[in-house]
């Protein structure tokens, strides 16, 4: 505990000291931003109420655990872009360069032959060192790539015997449950004691739950209205199983 607030005293000090360095016009348009922000959140903090106040009135939500899961993951998401904004502001004009050049230059990852990672950046530049536009085509790859390794594990899949199917797939249950509770608690880490490698393991982790969220929005749109109800019903039906088993336990 002690070298918790030891680190959060010296960031608070840090974070003085740089305000003082600012010009006074610097100083007035910093206060000017956060008192903006501090209005901007409480303006969406009441809107947000207003709304499920309403929506609980007519009984367009309901208080499950689908709906709780719902809004915990939208407020999140809203505490760590409020703690993105903050720790840019901190960051001096150096970093704040360097930041910006970081998410400026495209970050895929792709592996060469020898199955070596080699990053985009090594792969845009020609032998005078002058920057191609590969982008597209290194896109493709990575899709090819991961096409290939899906169809090699469902081969491989289906070549199993029943047993080793059973085997593979309860695996593969405690997997995912053991990375969603990890995830869990990574997105439920306090604010004074996240560094650089929390905030990019949360980033990373935000960014695939919300991917996952719009695939799984684009294939119910792609439904027939046939699959929408029986999707549903399966939905419910799960979603009823697990809170009878939370009250039992």
């Amino acid at each position: 505990m002690e070298t918790r607030s030891a680190k959060k005293i010296k960031n608070c000090a840090d974070a003085n000291a740089r305000y003082h360095r600012l010009s006074e016009s610097e100083k007035k348009e910093l206060n000017k931003k956060r008192a903006q922000q501090q209005k901007r959140k409480r303006q969406r903090n009441k809107e947000i109420a207003e709304l499920e106040a309403v929506l609980r009135q007519t009984n367009d939500i309901v208080d499950d655990s689908q709906t709780v899961e719902q809004l915990s993951e939208q407020k999140m998401r809203t505490k760590w872009t409020e703690f993105e904004n903050l720790r840019y502001q901190r960051m001096s004009s150096e970093e704040r360069d360097a930041y910006n050049d970081k998410h400026r230059m495209c970050q895929i990852i792709v592996k060469n032959e020898n199955d070596e990672i080699v990053d985009v950046k090594e792969i845009v530049k020609n032998e005078n060192d002058e920057i191609i536009d590969v982008k597209e085509n290194v896109k493709e790859d990575v899709k090819a790539h991961n096409l290939r390794k899906a169809l090699s594990a469902r081969a491989r899949y289906h070549q199993m015997t029943p047993d080793e199917k059973k085997l593979y797939n309860q695996r593969r249950s405690e997997a995912i449950k053991r990375q969603r509770l990890e995830n869990e608690a990574l997105l439920a880490t306090p604010i004074e004691l996240i560094n650089d490698e929390i905030f990019e393991r949360v980033q990373n982790v935000i960014a695939r739950n919300a991917k996952r969220s719009e695939n799984a929005r684009l294939r119910y749109q792609r439904m027939t209205p046939e699959e929408r109800k029986e999707y549903n019903r399966k939905r419910s039906s799960y979603y009823k199983k697990k809170n009878v088993k939370m009250e039992q336990e």
